[in-house]
């Protein structure tokens, strides 16, 4: 999985622009509807026909829902709306605003009908997940030019890269450019300098050469933070120092920046005593980031221009060597001794089928309600917040779930009576799941299969929205 790119903001203006897509679509959904039904009044056995002989799922599932007058696209909206607001302040796992997510779409399927899943008797199915990250008094970072302490205040200009190991160093610093090593390409940061017991500042990213296999249009294994981490200490390296610079759909630096973007969650409270260590080989080494601002300055100090410097390596399609030997820097990365638990809710609803020889063929239709919650960052060397910090996520995931719910209600409302004419009522039983944690792991849905191994066999379709 490519790590560097497990946290993608989603802003407001990004966000809601589904909207413009889900409401044209209902809407001819309902158009659609009203085509049919007045078929149906006009030529009853034909239609009849037709919706005998389609096959399952369309005959149980799809067709129904053209004839379903309860959904509708203001409704949908009115879902989205409220689960992407300001008040929801991004539903991040955890939180208040991803509590009232959770009541919120319980209440929906409580107005509707829906039973509790069966064996239960609530619509929450709750499980514990953990997160540990660093540990403040313990991850450190100084950087010195000779004997002069170069400012740096931790979580706005410099803090520890999400991928970091645990340790400490204190050493001289060396520029190792994009701390790339491509035999492929003819391309070597490390050739002619010696890093070993070192610690390396290298710039995010990778070379935008034109003709080389860094053509600027796609991304390398080279570009990795590991890739770079690995390479780094494979050359001695104690510890790396990345320079940071927006990277076209890759977390910005201001994101990268965020304490908790550091936190990972597992499904498992870690165990101290039980965990047996990595060897030192496969452990990466401690390492910091630095914004590009703050770099630019520090290299200025030195007589040096950054953006000149990447310039000259773009465009010479070679490493530029640069001695900053006047550098030093003393770090130090620790995790948190204990980790945090959090408790989170799916939001499970249970209608059962109308056909006993049915009803246990069970349909899921799932969806999940977390988001990225809020963006902690204040702008640099002041005290004032950023003005937009929420991730409101109605792309990601409010317009799905807001999808989910007009089928609870859709599905809810069917008569059990069908006539001739009109398609067959709900016979096989839908189970409804809403998911927390998604974004953390995917640890929502793993909960809900772990916990609930015994209805898979029941289960014969899963949409997901």
């Amino acid at each position: 999985m490519a790590l560097e790119s497990l946290s993608q903001g989603y802003g407001k203006s990004r966000n809601m622009k589904r909207l413009q897509f889900i409401l044209p679509f209902f809407t001819s959904v309902l158009f659609f509807m009203a085509i049919l039904f007045l078929g149906i009044i006009v030529f009853p056995d034909l239609t009849a026909g037709i919706t005998a002989n389609l096959p399952w799922p369309f005959s149980d599932i799809v067709l129904p829902l053209f004839f379903q007058p309860e959904i509708k696209d203001y409704e949908l909206a009115a879902h989205v709306r409220f689960l992407a607001s300001d008040r929801l302040a991004g539903r991040l796992t955890g939180t208040s605003g991803i509590s009232l997510a959770e009541e919120y779409i319980s209440s929906v399927y409580r107005r509707a009908g829906l039973s509790c899943m069966p064996g239960s008797d609530s619509y929450f199915q709750s499980f514990d997940i953990y997160r540990k990250g660093f540990d403040a008094k313990r991850t450190v970072i100084e950087i010195s030019i000779g004997t002069e302490v170069f400012p740096l205040t931790m979580y706005e200009d410099t803090g520890p890269l999400f991928l970091s190991g645990e340790g400490e160093s204190e050493a001289g610093i060396v520029f190792a450019g994009y701390g790339i090593t491509a035999p492929e390409a003819g391309w070597d940061d490390y050739k002619d300098i010696d890093v070993k017991d070192k610690i390396v500042i290298i710039l995010r990213g990778e070379p935008n050469a034109p003709g080389t296999v860094f053509a600027g249009d796609g991304y390398t294994k080279h570009s990795q933070f590991l890739s770079k981490m690995r390479n780094a200490k494979l050359h001695g390296a104690l510890a790396v120092i990345f320079v940071m610079f927006d990277v076209p759909e890759m977390p910005s630096e201001t994101q990268l920046l965020q304490p908790d973007f550091h936190y990972y969650l597992e499904p498992e409270k870690p165990d101290s005593q039980s965990e047996k260590p990595k060897p030192d080989s496969e452990m990466p080494p401690p390492c910091f980031i630095i914004t590009n601002l703050s770099a630019q300055t520090l290299f200025e100090r030195l007589g040096y221009s950054l953006p000149e410097i990447r310039n000259a390596m773009d465009t010479g399609i070679s490493p530029v060597k640069t001695d900053i030997s006047a550098l030093s820097a003393s770090l130090s990365a620790y995790d948190m001794q204990e980790a945090e638990t959090i408790t989170c809710r799916n939001v499970v609803g249970f209608l059962p089928g109308t056909d006993p020889a049915l009803a246990e063929e069970w349909i899921l239709v799932t969806a999940h309600h977390d988001h990225l919650g809020t963006l902690s960052v204040k702008y640099s060397g002041s005290n004032t917040s950023v003005p937009d910090t929420i991730y409101n996520g109605a792309d990601d995931n409010a317009s799905g779930v807001s999808g989910l719910l007009e089928l609870v209600e859709a599905f809810a409302s069917e008569s059990a009576d069908a006539s001739a004419t009109m398609p067959p009522a709900r016979r096989r039983s839908f189970l409804f799941v809403t998911f927390s944690a998604e974004e953390e792991g995917l640890f929502g849905s793993e909960a809900f299969v772990r916990d609930h191994a015994d209805i898979i066999p029941k289960i014969h379709l899963v949409v997901n929205l």
